[in-house]
């Protein structure tokens, strides 16, 4: 791995990866209160990183990493659907990966 870029994919593709091993929810729209209420389920949970890609098919799929206190990756989710809800596109931005408080 040379560069970031390199690790960049390396990251993204681990987290497909471990996606693909727990399973992805499917729903018409991602929302922002879906994720997040869904991640503070999970034990110790405190942070969560997104990350956004958006498929060939159109779709979107976010990959959700809950991280504890001490920085450790405690879940993974994956959202797939056909559109973001508005506070979801807000904290994006124009970023594919983002962290949230819960």
């Amino acid at each position: 791995m040379g560069n970031s870029r390199d690790l960049f994919k390396f990251i993204g593709l681990a987290a497909l990866g471990i996606a693909a091993l727990v399973g992805v929810i499917f729903v018409t729209k991602i929302t922002l209160d879906k994720i997040r209420n869904k991640a503070k389920k999970v034990p110790g949970a405190e942070t969560a990183e997104l990350i956004k890609e958006r498929l060939t098919s159109g779709n979107y799929r976010v990959v959700t990493n809950v991280f504890g206190n001490k920085k450790e990756l405690l879940d993974t989710q994956t959202w797939e659907g056909k559109e973001l809800d508005y506070k979801l596109e807000a904290e994006f931005g124009r970023k594919n990966k983002i962290e949230i408080k819960l």
